[in-house]
């Protein structure tokens, strides 16, 4: 038993991965457009955090639905700073920020953070189980 439903495997999964694909466009996007300025490389931090997030929920790991939250709040951060301070309207992070908060509370209402930390534990019970006998 995984501690999962299949949903719930497909929904880490393919959530991951698409999150993925979402922060490198970005990151790709903010290193082709932006400038040598102190806070492109905070913002490129964001983007690599982000895309670190999805690649742990495509792992199925069970610190990274509280990550998901971290990775909205500073995805909306950046939001806010490129639309306002910089002038300049991205559609690839106006969906990063959009999909990064829907996919936050498909994984909430989901129940994934405690499937999650059961999945971890069952794992760790079976490393213990095995320890003595290999």
């Amino acid at each position: 038993m995984s501690g999962l439903s299949e949903r719930q495997q497909n929904i880490c999964i393919y959530g991951g991965i698409f999150g993925v694909m979402l922060a490198a466009t970005c990151l790709i996007q903010h290193i082709r457009f932006s400038t040598s300025h102190w806070i492109a490389f905070v913002l490129m931090g964001v983007y690599v955090y982000s895309l670190l997030v999805f690649v742990l929920l495509s792992l199925q790991k069970e610190i990274s639905p509280l990550l998901m939250i971290t990775s909205s709040a500073l995805v909306m951060i950046a939001l806010v700073y490129i639309i306002a301070f910089e002038g300049f309207y991205s559609l690839a992070l106006i969906l990063l920020f959009l999909y990064c908060t829907v996919i936050t509370i498909v994984i909430y209402m989901e129940q994934l953070p405690t499937r999650l930390k059961e999945k971890a534990q069952l794992k760790k019970q079976e490393e213990l189980a095995w320890k003595d006998k290999i």
